[in-house]
């Protein structure tokens, strides 16, 4: 997870709540001007933070000491739009404060996008459809304000179809955020005329103005995953998951870069240190902390990447994908390094706290690279491949979940899909954070209930798990219980552990069968229908 160094002024948990365009500094540097909102004292304040954090960055996203909280409610569903590109522009004023409330305040000017499908208008703010299209690292979030920047982080190539595309990147280009996906993203909008049109437009139509805006590209029979919030038959899309419609520029597709070579390695005794890429398992005493007060990073093409794995787009083909390598180097390991640079005291900003074993955290910088700045650089990953079946079946017990509450009278539900902090091998699925879906269930003169699935990814049989608390507690205590389960899940290799032991004190466990099962003979809405009537005769048996 990441820290935001200036929202650790706030002592409240800081909820994210609108995006109100971008803005230069006196240093003709980009800022996002994000607005949170206290969870306690429900004001509202302004933070201007470097573009570069722009990618990780939805409505909804929560705060505490400046830590992103891997939990984020919200409903989760999906829309076929038939034409992205036909919504129709409208500003934040025309949002109904039932639908989303600004405490009062002024909505002001931000662009969103109005579409209309199947008796349903789903709003979707315009810098949200940015980040989902184009914002894949801070890199390019860095150029997406500079007018034709984009080209200085490829050799330019002839926009349209090539069967046999070549992206040859540049050193401005962090070698590391260059896996298949991201190679993919990034020839749609470099290339595919139809992506090129709409990166160029955000800045035509933003610059010089109060909010963020753009021509969206003409994708067809759209598809989105999305997190939002829903009243009637209104839609407020908060952050969005996936995306499909994406037509692929090539039908082979070679990258290169020039820090990409063929490297031979002698080994020799290992070197424990990680070295000076390393920030997840740095030496200090806790997660990097992002600057934003305006320092620069250094430049570093092997900048580390921080993985907040959020969304995945789906093409219109699978193609292949090769990288070339520039050229062989031999490297040859003697032993133990006398120093690491960037891991111990000899680094002037990282040296230990007097009185304890503990290095401060890290500070590193999402902000353009220069050569007279020193702050360590650091990159996103926000891309993930298909999460596939077991990941579907998550989003369809959302669905199942939304069905129930419409049956429900009195009952407030909570959901969320919530990612394992970073720990054992049971944590993560290939390169991703395993997914987790917590529904939190609140009911006048009842205790709070939880509803914990965890995704089922590689075989892993898991049964569901129903938390039934046993005295009232807030949410964030809640949250506190569902983090400590979710680690002794994890320390314990995928097996619900000491849930027995624990239940006289704070609530009793059950685990309950697979609600969902297969029936290829029911239509998908009359599934749900029944999924639901049975999960809630086992949540509310009594």
């Amino acid at each position: 997870m990441i820290k935001i160094n200036a929202l650790r002024r706030k002592s409240e948990e800081l909820n994210l709540h609108w995006l109100a365009g971008v803005e230069q500094n006196n240093k003709r540097e980009w800022l996002v001007r994000m607005v949170t909102r206290g969870a306690s004292s429900k004001e509202f304040d302004v933070w201007r933070v470097p573009i570069g954090l722009l990618p990780v960055l939805a409505l909804g996203y929560r705060f505490s000491d400046g830590k992103l909280l891997p939990i984020t409610y919200g409903e989760y569903s999906e829309v076929i739009i038939p034409s992205l590109g036909a919504g129709e522009e409208i500003d934040s004023s025309e949002i109904p404060p039932k639908l989303y409330s600004f405490g009062g305040k002024s909505p002001g000017v931000q662009r969103l996008f109005r579409y209309r499908v199947d008796q349903m208008e789903y709003l979707i703010p315009a810098m949200e459809l940015i980040r989902s299209l184009f914002l894949h690292n801070k890199t390019l979030a860095n150029h997406l304000m500079q007018p034709g920047g984009i080209m200085t982080l490829f050799r330019p190539v002839e926009p349209g179809f090539h069967p046999r595309l070549q992206l040859d990147y540049t050193q401005q280009m962090p070698v590391r955020s260059l896996n298949r996906l991201f190679v993919l993203e990034f020839a749609w909008l470099a290339v595919n005329p139809e992506g090129q049109r709409a990166w160029d437009s955000v800045y035509e139509r933003s610059f010089g103005q109060k909010y963020m805006t753009f021509n969206p590209p003409n994708l067809q029979d759209c598809k989105i995953q999305f997190r939002g919030v829903r009243r009637g038959n209104q839609w407020l899309v908060m952050e969005i998951s996936a995306l499909t419609g994406k037509r692929i520029p090539c039908d082979v597709l070679y990258f290169s870069h020039p820090s990409l070579k063929k490297i031979i390695t002698v080994r020799m005794p290992k070197i424990k240190s990680k070295g000076r890429n390393s920030v997840e398992g740095s030496t200090t005493g806790d997660e990097p902390v992002i600057d934003t007060g305006g320092s620069g990073s250094r430049t570093n093409v092997h900048q580390p990447t921080v993985s907040i794995l959020t969304r995945t787009s789906i093409f219109d083909r699978e193609i292949e994908v090769y990288q070339l390598n520039t050229k062989e180097r031999t490297r040859i390991i003697k032993g133990r390094s006398p120093r690491i640079v960037g891991s111990g005291e000899a680094d002037g900003k990282t040296r230990r706290i007097r009185g304890c074993g503990k290095m401060p955290p890290m500070m590193v910088s999402v902000s353009p690279e220069s050569l007279h700045d020193d702050l360590l650089p650091v990159e996103f990953q926000v891309l993930t491949v298909d999460k596939g079946k077991a990941t579907e079946d998550l989003w369809r017990l959302t669905q199942v979940i939304r069905t129930m509450a419409n049956s429900l009278m009195g009952v407030h539900i909570l959901t969320a899909i919530c990612r394992f902090e970073p720990g054992r091998a049971f944590s993560k699925v290939g390169n991703r954070q395993r997914l987790c879906l917590v529904s939190v269930f609140f009911q006048e003169k009842h205790f709070p209930i939880v509803l914990l699935d965890v995704e089922h990814t590689q075989q892993m049989a898991l049964s569901t798990l129903l938390v039934r608390f046993k005295r009232n507690f807030c949410l964030q205590d809640i949250e506190n219980h569902i983090q400590n389960i979710l680690c002794q899940l994890d320390f314990h290799g995928g097996r619900w552990h000491g849930t027995e032991d624990e239940g006289n004190q704070v609530a009793t466990y059950e685990r309950l069968r697979k609600v969902m099962r297969p029936d290829s003979g029911i239509d998908e809405q009359h599934k749900n229908f029944v999924w639901a009537e049975k999960l809630k005769k086992k949540i509310w048996a009594e």
